[in-house]
C-alpha cells in the first residue's frame, strides 16, 4: 500500500457466506495493526463531507426528502 499509493480495495465475493466476513475479521485488523487501515472514523457524514457540516440531511427540495418519517405516496412528486 505505501509503495503503490494504494486508497482502497475492491473485496469480491467467492464465498456466501464468508468472504466479506473473513475480510473484515482476519484482514482489517492486521493491516489496523500495520497502520495501512483506519482504526475510527470522522465525526461526520458523507453528505457534510460534500455539502458541509450540519447537513446530515437530504434538502427540502429534494424529493426523496417527502419519505422523511414514513412514506406518504399520495402526495404528488412536484
Amino acid at each position: 500500500m505505501r509503495d503503490t499509493d494504494l486508497d482502497g480495495f475492491n473485496l469480491r465475493q467467492f464465498l456466501t457466506p464468508g468472504t466479506a466476513e473473513d475480510f473484515v475479521e482476519y484482514l482489517v485488523p492486521e493491516l489496523q495493526r500495520r497502520g495501512l487501515y483506519r482504526t475510527e472514523y470522522a465525526e461526520s457524514t458523507f453528505r457534510e463531507r460534500l455539502y458541509g457540516a450540519g447537513n446530515t440531511r437530504l434538502f427540502d427540495r429534494h424529493p426523496g426528502a417527502r419519505y422523511r418519517g414514513g412514506a406518504h405516496l399520495d402526495e404528488p412528486v412536484e
